[in-house]
């Protein structure tokens, strides 16, 4: 399929886990992908594994909890094809289950640089693009967990809700110019969930269990599709939506 033709789209944190599994989808449907991550050892097995699907994409290496670094993606994929059409925040350091009380606020900074500041930067950075080429698309990732307020993830839990009142304030302000703005919160396997499970198995039942749909969802047919889905033309008029990929498991309040 290619209903993504000619587009180009910007993915952060996108070598491995769900982001790789959008850069997949995206680089599916035809579009111009330019992803990005901390490792470049994790850049070059994502783009040897793209090779082999006979698939293609850009990569740069890139810390988008640093500014410069951010704001140099949109620049570098701007210089190479003049246009960017979608964005997807979906880069997020780890954290630590940890009570609030005793979280650092290194563990803070961390999460809030990697996650709500590199979104917020990006965001600008493409922003006057998007403007003047009369629309675009910004996707975000927030968490079910921070919906709720999940126990033991307090940083990690601030900084989706941040982004998810970034992504509301966004859309309000830049439907205007044609540009949309949304947010996802996903449940999606990933090699760490695929491992923690495994590691966990009493766990992981009850995890499927919450799920009405009796399972995670997949990074490429699930959460690849969705995000493909919103930077078509047939998701024009969809903005400032928090969609939650995950099964059905947000009807399950956490403890």
């Amino acid at each position: 399929m290619t209903q993504l033709k000619g587009k180009v789209v910007i993915v952060t944190g996108g070598s491995e886990g769900i982001g790789f599994g959008i850069v997949q989808k995206l680089t599916m449907e035809g579009a111009r992908v330019v992803f990005c991550s901390r490792s470049a050892e994790k850049g070059a097995k994502a783009l040897q594994q793209l090779a082999e699907l006979g698939l293609e994409a850009d990569y740069l290496q890139a810390d988008v909890g640093v500014r410069e670094r951010a704001e140099s993606v949109v620049a570098t994929t701007i210089e190479r094809y003049g246009r960017v059409d979608g964005l997807v925040n979906n880069a997020q350091a780890e954290w630590k289950w940890v009570p609030v009380e005793d979280k650092t606020e290194d563990a803070y900074d961390k999460a809030l640089s990697s996650g709500f500041h590199a979104s917020r930067w990006l965001m600008n950075a493409v922003f006057p693009h998007y403007r003047d080429q009369g629309g675009g698309r910004v996707i975000n990732f927030g968490s079910r967990r921070a919906v709720y307020g999940a126990k033991l993830s307090a940083e990690y839990n601030s900084t989706k809700e941040a982004i998810r009142g970034l992504t509301l304030s966004a859309a309000r302000e830049w439907g205007r110019h044609n540009i949309t703005v949304n947010v996802i919160c996903p449940a999606c396997e990933s090699a760490a969930t695929v491992e923690y499970m495994k590691n966990n198995p009493e766990m992981a039942a009850r995890t499927l269990l919450a799920i009405p749909m009796r399972r995670l969802g997949k990074a490429v047919e699930d959460l690849g599709a969705l995000v493909a889905g919103l930077l078509t033309e047939d998701a024009r008029f969809i903005t400032g939506q928090t969609f939650f990929a995950d099964g059905g498991l947000h009807l399950k309040r956490p403890e």
